[in-house]
């Protein structure tokens, strides 16, 4: 199974400059978007669809502030949106799509970087997926998370980690929850 990840940072710009064409020819049998920054509605339009895919998306209460999006060859047994909590549904966060032994999902954390509010958001959102990640585990299923966490895990995954430390996506708290998760 190929299955492509891709933060497209708003997925009408990135259209402009030739993303579904690139995803197209990819030939992945799951493709999970970020940041779309576009409606359910906007995506229905015939400009977003590929070939041979069905599309699913997640859109934030305003769209310009998140939302995830989901293509796949094969149509999902369900299709899974949101988390059931404020930090994550409001802003369109989170898609699953189950098949029959596996469910992939699209994530998209905040990135935490507008200041404290922003970062105790992110740290909120942060405990509450653990949380759900908890209860997924008693389940007898394979899940394959896809996403954009806006967190550099180790000291190799920056250019200055020493000047890094004291910012929002290399902060230590940040980095013990991915080695946790």
């Amino acid at each position: 199974m190929r299955i492509i990840s891709v933060n497209v940072n708003g997925i009408q710009a990135a259209a402009e400059r030739g993303l579904l064409s690139w995803l197209q020819a990819q030939n992945a049998d799951v493709i999970c978007l970020q940041d779309t920054r576009a409606s359910a509605f906007d995506l229905d339009d015939p400009s977003f669809q590929l070939d041979g895919y069905f599309l699913y998306a997640c859109d934030a209460e305003l769209p310009e502030q998140g939302g995830v999006a989901l293509y796949s060859r094969l149509q999902p047994n369900a299709v899974i949106s949101g988390l059931g909590f404020e930090t994550a549904d409001r802003y369109g966060r989170y898609l699953q799509a189950d098949f029959d032994k596996v469910s992939i999902a699209t994530l998209l954390l905040p990135s935490g970087q507008s200041g404290d509010e922003s970062l105790n958001q992110k740290f909120k959102f942060m405990d509450d997926f653990t949380h759900y990640l908890s209860k997924q585990r008693r389940k007898r299923r394979e899940y394959i998370y896809c996403g954009s966490l806006y967190v550099a895990h180790q000291k190799m995954d920056v250019k200055n980690w020493r000047e890094c430390q004291q910012m929002p996506g290399f902060l230590a708290p940040e980095r013990a929850w991915l080695d946790e998760v």
